[in-house]
């Protein structure tokens, strides 16, 4: 008669299994962090690009960019008689989806005739616009202007 002696897991053949799993399953939370990261970037690309083109309509409408930003706190100008509503919806936008980094900077040049606007993105790296429309990684401050140039 045949002996029917069922083999079982060992404890060590389990725990591989288990380990495999974790290691696995931190694989994928770091991925799917990674891509929120990157459409919160995105996004707020999108929103700069927005905030470039307000500035323009603005400088049509005045022939200076002046009504852009809020000189006293350097934030950008939610009391714009005219787009005071989209700034305001995409300035708490971006500061929404920048997380706890400080809120976006706006700086206007002393002729008001340019503007460079600032903020920390999600993965930490500042990015910018400005009034030659380019979209770039750097500071902006009351003596830097040039957004990545």
């Amino acid at each position: 008669m045949a002996s029917s002696k069922r083999k079982a897991f060992t404890l060590i053949e389990l725990l591989v299994v288990i380990a495999i799993i974790g290691i696995l399953s931190a694989i994928v939370v770091i991925s799917v962090m990674d891509a929120r990261n990157d459409a919160k970037n995105k996004r707020m690309l999108v929103e700069l690009n927005q905030i470039r083109s307000i500035a323009e309509l603005i400088m049509g409408d005045s022939g200076s960019y002046s009504d852009l930003c809020d000189g006293t706190d350097n934030t950008l100008n939610q009391y714009n008689l005219k787009y005071g509503e989209e700034i305001e919806n995409l300035e708490e936008s971006l500061n929404n989806t920048n997380g706890s980094n400080p809120p976006a900077a706006c700086y206007l040049g002393a002729t008001n005739q340019d503007y460079c606007v600032s903020i920390i993105n999600a993965s930490g790296n500042t990015v910018c616009v400005s009034d030659v429309g380019q979209i770039g990684n750097d500071t902006c401050s009351l003596t830097n202007l040039a957004c990545g140039q």
